[in-house]
């Protein structure tokens, strides 16, 4: 793509035609790039070209981390589904991660009540104590997303609720993920 480009900003101006040809036979292709664009910083008969060049590779740019972010979204549904079920097992606790006076009792904390993010911790890794990697808070983004608060902490001090209304949440989240247009 952008040897075609330099190929045409060549072939239009004489001047980076000549800059061209002047560059080391070992030049590599980034050296070759920034020589062209530099160039047409101060060529109107280049910068048209350059100027293009550039709006072309922003709207890929665009359209992949759109097709990334597509991609993500989907590949949470199965976790949010498994997260569910871990909640309906465990149950919901909103004041950490995991019961803390359940983990005393011996209880395993993977066994204990969970908030969300440590749900979706167990879901992903096994154990509550991960919820801090990306992939956790990734999941825990989207559902927050569908909470009238700016977190889910703040959630959970806001509406105060339950396993049922935690799970409520969850499957609000599942729909509005399995809604979503696919990436264009």
């Amino acid at each position: 793509m952008i040897a075609a480009v330099l190929d045409l900003m060549a072939n239009a101006c004489t001047t980076y035609a000549t800059t061209r040809r002047g560059l080391p036979f070992d030049t590599t292709n980034s050296a070759h790039e920034r020589a062209a664009f530099t160039h047409a910083l101060y060529c109107p008969t280049c910068r048209p070209h350059a100027d293009q060049h550039r709006q072309e590779q922003a709207e890929r740019i665009a359209r992949l981390a759109t097709e990334v972010d597509a991609e993500q979204r989907q590949a949470a549904i199965p976790v949010l589904h498994d997260t569910i079920k871990t909640l309906e097992t465990n149950g919901f606790y909103r004041h950490y991660l995991w019961d803390t006076a359940q983990a005393k009792q011996g209880i395993p904390i993977e066994e204990c009540r969970l908030d969300i993010a440590g749900a979706i911790a167990v879901t992903l890794h096994g154990l509550p104590t991960y919820a801090g990697t990306p992939q956790v808070r990734s999941v825990e983004q989207l559902v927050a997303e569908q909470v009238d608060a700016p977190s889910l902490p703040a959630w959970y001090d806001r509406a105060r609720p339950d396993t049922t209304n935690a799970v409520v949440l969850l499957h609000r989240t599942v729909r509005s993920l399995m809604e979503a247009p696919p990436p264009a």
